[in-house]
């Protein structure tokens, strides 16, 4: 289910101390809604289009501060032999599925990727 894959290296993440304008260039690019922020080969957090929407929307210079100031960094994870009923109530609360097992970090799992499993397994 996971739609791109860490250890494949299909993932675009950012680091900590990548800019905010770095963040949303390649959520862009990529047509993306959120990346995981990868410190050192592990999973630091979380960044979505609206915490960068949040941080920066009455002042635009903050598009210059660093991933670390406005990601999540407090994250909930699915293990990859998690339930489709795990996955359906994570996805359901509006976060991210987060795969992830101790440090190691899989990848996300969003709506459209659910979607696009689901419509795999009818064709």
């Amino acid at each position: 289910l996971i739609g791109r894959r860490y250890d494949d290296g299909d993932v675009v993440s950012v680091a900590p101390g990548d800019t905010l304008m770095i963040a949303f260039n390649r959520m862009r690019a990529a047509d993306l809604a959120q990346l995981p922020v990868i410190e050192n080969g592990h999973l630091a957090g979380i960044i979505d289009e609206s915490d960068i929407l949040l941080t920066v929307e009455k002042d635009a210079s903050r598009f210059s501060g660093p991933v670390s100031e406005t990601m999540t960094a407090r994250v909930e994870t699915l293990s990859p032999g998690a339930s489709m009923e795990a996955l359906r109530n994570t996805l359901d609360r509006g976060l991210t599925a987060i795969v992830a097992e101790g440090d190691k970090f899989y990848g996300l799992i969003t709506r459209y990727d659910l979607l696009n499993h689901l419509r795999r397994t009818i064709s």
